[in-house]
């Protein structure tokens, strides 16, 4: 709180009487204004002060006389001077301005810039020490404030600096002229009555006073009301509360939840804005921007202030609080605090990370016992498998086992995991790999080292690139690029010409091709040279060679999409033309058909080229689980490998799901087909949602419920939300709240 503002938690609709009622203020003079200056003038026009100062008044803007003194300004600071024209102090204020029956008045201190507040008499006679952060008159009291430590502590004092409270609290409000509400650092609030000198804790985050009389509370973000005696009046359970003209109030209750079944058993009552399912016997709940876990019965295991919550990923979920992260179990148990600036969860460990003023301090932690293994701190760690790690101090990286024991000294400038676990090294010119207990499989050579596996790795020197045994024997030398993909090895030549290796050594295929695909279908490689394509098994045999593909696709089910001569068709794996080139268009084979496109419709064939679904459609899908979607008309429906329509093609879309079914849309209204292609639900509802449990959940006219697969309301359409709970296989139904009438006693 700065410049005269009081550090206040509500917003006040009764507010002390205006400083023109409450002091003895004196309007019979006036300001006058002469060359940029200004002074004072009686009400019969006698200059009482010269026209000679930057300003005349108060800091905050009054311009009333007060038992005779009023404030001059100069030179941008304040001082106090009588209507005699005589200074009464002279100007060493930063603020300056009446209150009661004195003077508040700032400076800066002696040793520092910041501001002090003090009291000053008319007279200029200081009666209270400039040691305060801030100073608030209220009635017979001040509201004072200390800095200590960047941290503003309020307390309540008289106007002869009697320490009435102690400067504890974050907040201190006035209610009524006797009554205080007192926020502290834990962010609750209690009441303190200066006749009875007592505390009330009401256990309160916040209050808000509506009147002179009346003050609405929130405990956790449920809102009751007290009176200015901090009395309760409303018990704390509400959204909101609002008084009317007649001191009734209007009470809105927190929307009410329920845990039930299919059969809708009502199981447990919540009420609150939000909840989630977060484990077998865990909720998280939303009140007013307060998170909390709950167990299934209600009971509140933990408030999450400012806490957030990740999805849960085998029983533990990373948990943020601002910039701060930690890890909690799905018990609600908290594994560790948000202390931590970096975490990552492993199977059996976490890595930590926990920033200083220039480094990291990285740690890895036994996830059973929940304890550091790793000591002294390292600068940085990461996973090179389940337990193995690369740690660094420094510059320079070593390798750590399970047990949190380096393996190795800190002697690499890089560390990388291979594929197969163990960890690439590199030291100042030259890389290796070494394995777990810290033994050398691939020593270290100068140059870059690309790691195969256990018997080959590809390195390099000067312009000659070098496929290597193990034990550094020589294999292979080209002036090639080798790049190694997940099941090969690609030379590259500098014309860009490409040939073939796989994993353990075998020529392939010489360098002289444009293009090598990927393996495919786990039995094939494609190639390209010179416009002529070709195939070739994954063993290096080549089926078929210079074939004039103008397109070769992937390999589905044996066959291979072609384009020859402007037409669509397909080839087998040794290149034999399998299905005659003759189409406009098709899809990869699936379930023994392919899509085929022909005059503008699509119909399907199969292996044998025999036309089995004729082109009928303006579009169709690949046949999945025996049914394929197809279009005609504008319209979608479903047909088998019998051409049959066992959905009509009456449908605006079709939307195909993990599990098979689909969800079908006609006029803008949903339902659910079911993988057999039977209409389960029909298209009735503004939305429709698959829980893959036998239910769906509907929507309509912005209610939910739930019905089984064959359209029977188990759940009825009456729930602002619904979410269904896997873990309990129950469903959180959501009611919308209605407004409430209290009368006050």
């Amino acid at each position: 709180m700065k410049n005269g503002k009081l550090a206040i938690m509500l917003s006040l609709l009764f507010l002390l009487p205006a400083l023109s009622e409450a002091l003895e203020l004196d309007n019979s003079y006036k300001i006058v204004e002469q060359n940029n200056k200004k002074g004072l003038v009686n009400n019969q026009g006698e200059v009482v002060i010269p026209a000679q100062y930057d300003d005349i008044g108060w800091s905050q803007g009054q311009v009333e006389v007060v038992k005779n003194v009023i404030g001059f300004k100069r030179n941008n600071l304040w001082g106090l001077i009588n209507t005699k024209n005589k200074i009464i102090h002279k100007p060493v204020f930063f603020s300056l301005y009446p209150a009661e029956k004195y003077i508040i008045a700032s400076k800066t201190g002696k040793f520092n810039n910041l501001l002090q507040y003090g009291l000053l008499n008319n007279k200029g006679k200081v009666l209270i020490a400039f040691k305060y952060a801030n100073i608030e008159p209220h009635d017979d009291y001040l509201i004072a404030s200390y800095t200590n430590k960047k941290q503003e502590r309020f307390g309540l004092i008289t106007w002869k600096d009697k320490i009435l409270l102690p400067f504890r609290y974050k907040e201190i409000t006035p209610l009524s002229e006797t009554s205080f509400a007192l926020k502290d650092f834990a962010g609750k609030i209690a009441y303190y009555d200066s006749n009875k000198k007592d505390i009330t804790e009401l256990s309160s985050d916040s209050i808000i006073y509506i009147n002179a009389r009346h003050a609405i509370i929130s405990v956790a973000g449920r809102k009751g009301m007290v009176n200015d005696e901090g009395q309760i009046l409303i018990s704390p359970h509400y959204q909101r509360l609002q008084m009317n003209k007649d001191q009734s109030i209007n009470a809105l209750p927190y929307p009410q939840w329920a845990m039930v079944s299919i059969d809708h058993k009502s199981f447990y009552q919540y009420q609150y804005e939000k909840m989630h399912p977060l484990g077998d016997d865990l909720l998280k709940a939303t009140l007013s921007g307060y998170e909390t876990l709950i167990t299934r019965d209600g009971q509140q295991i933990r408030e999450l202030k400012g806490i957030a919550i990740g999805n849960f990923e085998d029983n533990v979920a990373i948990i943020s609080k601002g910039q701060k992260k930690g890890v909690m179990a799905s018990n609600g148990e908290v594994l560790l605090e948000a202390i931590y600036d970096s975490i990552q969860v492993m199977t059996d460990y976490f890595l930590v990370g926990k920033k200083r003023i220039q480094k990291t301090d990285w740690f890895i932690i036994n996830r059973a016992t929940n304890e550091v293994i790793s000591t002294p701190p390292f600068h940085e760690v990461k996973a090179l498998s389940d337990n193995f790690f690369a740690a660094r101090l420094d510059r320079y990286w070593a390798l750590v086992n399970g047990q949190g024991e380096t393996v190795t000294s800190f002697k690499f400038k890089n560390v990388e995991a291979t594929l197969d676990g163990n960890a690439q090294v590199t030291l100042i010119k030259q890389e290796g790999v070494i394995d777990h207990e810290g033994n050398w499989l691939v020593v270290p050579r100068s140059g870059k080292l690309i790691y195969i596996n256990k018997d080959f790795y590809i390195t390099a020197s000067g312009f000659c690139r070098f496929l290597m045994y193990r034990n550094g024997r020589e294999y292979y030398c080209t002036q090639d690029s080798l790049l190694k993909r997940e099941h090969d090895i690609l030379e590259i030549s500098l014309a860009g010409k490409k040939g073939l290796f796989d994993l353990e050594g075998n020529r392939l295929l010489n360098t002289r091709y444009d293009f090598i695909s990927e393996l495919q279908s786990d039995s094939i490689y494609t190639f390209q040279k010179e416009g002529r394509y070709g195939i070739m098994t994954k063993h290096g045999k080549v089926l078929t060679e210079g074939r004039n593909f103008e397109e070769l696709y992937e390999m589905s089910e044996g066959f291979i999409g072609v384009k020859i001569k402007g037409a669509y068709g397909f080839v087998d794996a040794n290149g034999d033309l399998r299905i005659a080139n003759r189409y406009d268009a098709i899809l990869p084979f699936s379930e023994g058909f392919a899509a085929i496109k022909l005059l503008g419709r699509w119909g399907f064939v199969n292996k044998l080229e025999r036309l089995k679904i004729q082109p009928l459609y303006q579009d169709v899908s690949q046949f999945e689980n025996q049914l394929a979607m197809v279009k005609r008309n504008g319209q979608w429906g479903l047909i088998n490998k019998e051409g049959n329509e066992v959905l009509p093609t009456a449908y605006d879309s079709l939307r195909r799901l993990e599990n098979d079914r689909f969800i079908s849309k006609k006029n803008n209204k949903f339902g659910l087909i079911s993988k057999e292609g039977r209409e389960m639900v029909f298209p009735k509802y503004d939305s429709i949602t698959d829980l893959k449990n036998g239910y769906v959940k509907v929507e309509r006219n912005g209610k939910f419920g739930v019905c089984n697969v064959d359209g029977v309301i188990k759940i009825p359409i009456i729930y602002k939300e619904i979410k269904y709970d896997s873990y309990n296989d129950k469903y959180l139904v959501k009611s919308s709240p209605e407004w409430e009438t209290i009368e006050l006693k």
